[in-house]
């Protein structure tokens, strides 16, 4: 039976915002290779010429569906990309097999260059049933290995070898099966690094099943990033998976079924294992990020009752797995389940008594079920879809099944999979809804529920809203209104900050303030003490704060703010404290600050205590009178700020202009360089403007705040960034008393900055202000791609497919969709080298048709286009996962967005 695939082209991928997306190869040379003996060999090494130099270095080798490919040797590539696809259609995979010449053959493929492989079935098992050793051995440094929709199979050691190190290795959709042989257990691996350093390794939506040792083992290299979701592993004999030693590592979603299943002598031995940093990477200042949750490892009864006495079974997770899992609270989302598969290979309970008893020559080896490399044969016999009344069915993240996704028809994301609680406004019905949720035990009713409150209503809160170890959820009623107010109330004299989280947490279209019922102003509207935990701000308002907004009191947070307001925060008696972000010292993973406007902050946007951010984006925002600087990165690895408007920031100015700027960075420290850890900063596209109305009244030991510190001044493209006044249609004025008064010590209490008589009053006006401005300014049309400076939410521009470039491109190319999750709309640009006719459709992951945005003849050009989440009808769709691909002649490439509700 096939499987049923949700979408052929999707590498699923949740949050964060890095995507791995897969170009289209039909963009490029194809040679469409016959099917027959040494055919495939033939085309390629044809394609190189006497003097060493490739005939197209972007050349596609396409196969015929169900078409028998005998290799006269190993398919080896020599510092170019090799790419191997089947033909497009719905068909029999075609096979690729090694041939046997004077009683040899070899391997599959050696790899010394990029290798993509689509749509195809590569079996390591010659024509006379030889089984050779390791399908596809890497050989170069830094190399990219693409495997996707694909079947491997048949192999006697590694199905890929790494010999050497810098890889990255994708494996997507695809099946590994039959790996090993029981009489060498040890060697049955899918991906074997050989002590190797590997970058990345991801490994998302596959089959393994019969591999006699494990799905990755280490032999001693360091991986940087390790992606393992959504994978389905059904036998797997001696373990699991071995990690090694791994900086960034996600084990999730995964349904493991009958691994380690031969049992082990030693206590030692577990299905899934990981190892901490080498002191080198501690001194250093690396930190282990590992998140272990939503995964399913079960193995049958009769397998354990065949180990002899000896023989124990495995360990499920080694002791450092299970620290960081009671550390991350995640050990409880993990399943011993059996599910019952369509159609699977079962293990005979000899094959295990066999494995251990030294008197049986040959050992018994597992069943592939009639499945394999014969011309004409089955490739594939199995179906691991499984019972649909099982809780594996619903245990993955967004109530996913468990396992490889590609054998379910769903949405990831449906509003059915989402219980809502309506709130009625009043004094303590929020905190009484949250509360209510969780048991005597401690258990939440629903994990995946979300608190839904109404537009204009009054919700006061009796206490902080708390969450320990789950995701909190807060969103206002979809319409037109104006957003449900959250204030804290003041019992017995008293009140606290309005949120804790200590759990994931979600606020969308709301306003949240943290000044109370009596007007007493309140200390960080949202502490964040948990680590590893992920915030979502979008669409919202938060007003009146006396310290930071969102105060970062552990490692590992990755915060999202979008399409939403941070005003008032601070007092002109402290201005230090007035801050958007604080990481207090904390390492922050990532920062997303995109399409927001802040205004009325007496510090900074963010303010960088020493930690370290590994991934910061700060774009399309509008900063208005910050007061003291404008946004302090700190030590950031990969940093941007761009397309950004500041106007009166900086704006009291600084008696020491080489410690105090409005944009600051710094340098990476040398523990990290000595690492090998490379900075990366854009800053570019940005109008930085202070009204002479305030540096006039400065006093005489004052100068005004230098825009850029040196590191800022060094790398950003200093001919995008200007200086220009702008026009508001309405906006918060400085009045210049706030300068004198700041700097004089006689004056108690300080004047504060004008509001403009917005807040938090029941009915009243909470957003006084519209930061539109003048159309005519350089900044209207300064950003990236023609777009405005600033906040795009102010701006009704960018409705229609527009030429956003006049330098005509030289390639074709599909952009990354902004902003991403989005909601209600998101930015999709192209470019495309000549008149094409040109098609942009949006599917979801079943591959059907959502909306057709674009279908027309289109000139050579750089285009945008907005979608605003509706279908072909008009009808909004529900939040998920969804897929644009666009088509312009021979070129085709799909990228994925999130639309979160």
């Amino acid at each position: 039976m096939s499987r049923k695939k949700t979408f052929s082209t999707i590498l699923i991928t949740l949050i964060c915002f890095l995507f791995i997306s897969q170009s289209n190869i039909l963009a490029q040379r194809v040679v469409q290779v016959p099917q027959g003996v040494g055919t495939l060999n033939e085309a390629i090494d044809s394609d190189t010429t006497a003097t060493g130099e490739r005939v197209d270095l972007n050349t596609v080798y396409e196969l015929t569906l169900g078409g028998y490919y005998v290799l006269t040797g190993s398919l080896e590539n020599s510092g170019y990309h090799l790419q191997i696809v089947a033909e497009e259609g719905d068909g029999v995979r075609p096979i690729l097999r090694p041939g046997v010449t004077d009683g040899e053959s070899s391997r599959a493929i050696r790899a010394r260059g990029d290798l993509t492989l689509k749509g195809i079935y590569v079996t390591n098992l010659d024509e006379q049933n030889g089984l050779n050793k390791n399908l596809i051995r890497a050989s170069e440094d830094d190399i990219t290995i693409t495997i996707d929709d694909c079947h491997l199979d048949f192999e006697s050691q590694s199905v890929i070898r790494v010999d050497n190190p810098g890889m990255r290795i994708y494996i997507t959709n695809s099946i590994i099966s039959n790996v090993g042989t029981m009489a060498s257990p040890d060697n049955g691996r899918g991906v074997d690094d050989r002590g190797n350093d590997i970058d990345v390794l991801v490994m998302e939506n596959n089959t393994f099943y019969n591999l006699t040792s494990r799905i990755l083992r280490d032999g001693g290299g360091l991986i940087n990033e390790c992606k393992i979701n959504h994978n389905t592993l059904v036998n797997i004999a001696q373990r699991g998976v071995s990690i090694g030693e791994a900086i960034d590592v996600e084990f999730m979603n995964n349904l493991v079924i009958d691994a380690g299943f031969l049992g082990t002598t030693d206590s030692e031995t577990e299905v899934f294992e990981i190892d901490p940093l080498g002191d080198d990477l501690i001194s250093a200042g690396t930190v282990q990020k590992v998140m272990i949750k939503n995964n399913n490892f079960f193995v049958h009864s009769e397998l354990i009752d065949a180990q002899p006495d000896s023989i124990m079974p495995l360990y499920t997770f080694d002791s450092l797995s299970t620290v960081i899992m009671e550390m991350n609270g995640t050990s409880g989302t993990n399943l011993v389940e059996n599910v019952t598969f369509t159609t699977a290979p079962t293990v005979d309970p000899t094959v295990v008594t066999s494995s251990w008893d030294p008197s049986v020559d040959p050992k018994v080896e597992m069943d592939n079920g009639g499945g394999g490399p014969t011309f004409g044969g089955t490739q594939m016999p199995f179906d691991f879809a499984y019972n649909t009344d099982a809780a594996s069915y619903v245990a993955g993240m967004y109530r996913q099944p468990l396992g490889d996704l590609n054998y379910f028809d769903l949405d990831l994301i449906t509003e059915a999979d989402v219980r809502v609680v309506q709130v009625p406004q009043g004094v303590g019905t929020l905190n009484e809804a949250i509360d209510g949720d969780t048991t005597a035990t401690g258990e939440r009713v629903d994990l995946n529920t979300v608190y839904e409150l109404t537009l204009g209503g009054y919700y006061v809160l009796t206490g902080s809203l708390e969450n320990s170890g789950y995701h909190l959820q807060i969103v206002a009623e979809e319409g037109d209104g104006v957003r449900p107010i959250l204030r804290p109330g003041v019992t017995d004299g008293e009140s606290s900050r309005a949120i804790r989280a200590r759990g994931d947490l979600t606020l969308k279209g709301i306003y949240v303030t943290n000044l109370d019922e009596q007007n007493g102003l309140n200390k960080n509207l949202i502490r964040a003490s948990e680590d590893d935990i992920t915030i979502t701000i979008d669409d919202c308002h938060l007003d009146f704060e006396s310290q930071s907004v969102i105060r970062v009191d552990n490692p590992g947070m990755r915060i999202y703010i979008t399409n939403s307001i941070i005003s008032n925060v601070g007092t002109m008696a402290s201005p230090d404290n007035g801050r958007g972000v604080d990481d207090r010292g904390n390492d922050i993973d990532v920062l997303v600050m995109e399409n927001n406007t802040f205004y009325n902050l007496t510090s900074r946007i963010l303010r960088d205590g020493g930690g370290l951010i590994n991934f910061a984006r700060i774009n399309h925002n509008t900063l208005v009178n910050i007061a003291q600087r404008g946004c302090t990165f700190g030590e950031v690895i990969d940093g941007e700020f761009t397309n950004n408007i500041l106007i009166d920031a900086g704006f009291l100015g600084t008696t020491d202009g080489s410690d105090l700027e409005v944009i600051e960075v710094s340098p990476l420290g040398q523990d990290l360089i000595d690492a090998g850890i490379m900075q990366k900063l854009k800053i570019s596209n940005n109008n930085i403007f202070v009204h002479s109305t305030l540096t006039d009244v400065y006093p005489d030991s004052v100068i005004a705040v230098p825009f850029y510190d040196s590191l800022a001044t060094l790398v950003m493209d200093a001919g995008t960034s200007i200086n220009e006044e702008l026009t508001f249609t309405t906006a918060p004025m400085v009045d210049p008393t706030v300068v004198t008064s700041s700097w004089d010590p006689a004056v108690d209490p300080k004047v504060e900055m004008d509001n403009g008589g917005g807040g938090p009053t029941f009915g009243g006006t909470q957003m006084p202000f519209d930061f539109a401005f003048n159309t005519d300014a350089q900044s209207y049309t300064l950003g990236v791609n023609g777009l405005p400076l600033g906040n795009l939410n102010n701006f009704d521009v960018i409705t229609d497919v527009e030429l956003f470039d006049n330098n005509l491109p030289s390639d074709y190319t599909l952009s990354n969709n902004y902003p991403n999750p989005f909601n209600p709309s998101t930015n999709i640009q192209y470019s495309i080298p000549k008149n094409e006719l040109v098609s942009l459709v949006v599917y979801n992951l079943l591959g059907q048709k959502v909306i057709t945005l674009v279908n027309s003849e289109l000139g050579a050009g750089n285009y945008n286009i907005v979608w605003n989440g509706k279908n072909e009808f008009g009808n909004k769709v529900a939040s998920g996962i969804y897929i644009y691909q666009l088509t312009a002649g021979q070129f085709i490439q799909s990228k994925k967005m999130i639309l979160m509700k």
